[in-house]
């Protein structure tokens, strides 16, 4: 059983959204770990507007929920995986969980789904989007996790892992035990803004237990502010594309083969792409698992199951929603 748990934010130019987050936090601390001990790191990345102050003001407001609390703040952008890396570093203990802070942790019972966990596990959840104050689901991207949970050999975790979308960040969870015995923060130091894709690929490498849940434990924010959209801030997807080439060069030297000539080629833009064989019999597998008699029945079973879910977990971020917006007029005095 858990009896200490720590929860991070990577705070950045969020001032108007932090508080969400926080709530959102005080939310699973009043509700299921009246008896835990509960810990609260905030890493702030050089913030330009006043989502330091706010969060402080917060804390400040609300420091009894917490046995340890503490907010960074650095002096110049160092960007997502040294913040990344330094928030674990003060993580105690072995159970955790990092969001943005824009995100929202949902009203599930976040630390008993801790309880399932194994030192070489780590569980991805669905993917819940909050755009403009609605929940809802991507079908896309629904229908790709559906279909990776029948995904269960070691070679094939690694190749869906290559290929991207195989696990969304702010839905999973694992232990700091797996995080360093897998080597995760030597291989992240090369990388600037892309800290999740190399922890996976360094877990799944080690061979770590990939396992799926129908449930959410995040709702993750779509909007236009955010750092990576490229039509606000081309700086950091220019860096992001930086780190995705230099991932990519990763993979070309872990594969063979077809795998092998395709990552050669995604490295190198001089060079015309190959027919790429499995990149078909992927299409045709994934097809094949959604539409077959023995899976089409239950995804959407799967599917009209989550979306009841999301109708009520909306009147629960109504709720965050109205006592952040209470907060903020307090401190703004409007």
């Amino acid at each position: 059983m858990i009896s200490e748990f720590t929860f991070g934010i990577l705070l950045y130019n969020q001032e108007k959204l932090i508080v969400e987050t926080l709530e959102s936090i005080k939310y699973q601390k009043q509700n299921y770990g009246e008896k835990l001990k509960v810990n609260l790191i905030i890493v702030d990345d050089a913030s330009k507007d006043e989502s330091v102050r706010v969060a402080t003001k917060w804390v400040e407001k609300n420091r009894d929920l917490f046995n340890e609390v503490s907010i960074i703040c650095n002096n110049n952008n160092c960007g997502t995986v040294s913040n990344y890396n330094l928030l674990l570093e003060k993580v105690e203990g072995d159970y955790f969980k990092v969001i943005a802070g824009d995100d929202v942790f949902s009203s599930r019972n976040l630390f008993e789904k801790f309880d399932k966990l194994k030192s070489n596990s780590l569980i991805c959840f669905q993917r819940v989007e909050l755009c403009d104050g609605r929940l809802g689901i991507n079908e896309i991207l629904l229908e790709q996790h559906f279909g990776d949970r029948f995904c269960t050999k070691y070679k094939d975790k690694l190749r869906r892992m290559r290929k991207g979308c195989f696990i969304h960040t702010p839905s999973a969870i694992y232990k700091k035990e797996l995080y360093v015995q897998c080597g995760a923060k030597d291989f992240n130091r090369s990388f600037f803004l892309l800290e999740d894709d190399p922890t996976w690929y360094s877990m799944i490498k080690k061979g770590a237990d990939v396992l799926f849940d129908d449930d959410f434990i995040v709702l993750y924010r779509m909007h236009q502010n955010s750092a990576s959209n490229s039509s606000v801030n081309n700086e950091v997807t220019t860096a992001f594309c930086k780190d995705m080439k230099k991932l990519h060069s990763v993979y070309c030297d872990d594969t063979k083969g077809f795998e092998h000539i395709y990552w050669k080629n995604k490295i190198s833009y001089n060079k015309p792409k190959l027919f790429r064989v499995d990149k078909y019999i992927d299409r045709f597998v994934a097809y094949k698992n959604r539409f077959s008699s023995k899976h089409s029945k239950k995804y959407r079973l799967f599917v009209d199951e989550l979306n009841e879910k999301i109708k009520k977990e909306q009147l629960y971020y109504n709720t965050i929603k109205n006592s952040s917006e209470e907060f903020l007029r307090s401190i703004y005095d409007i």
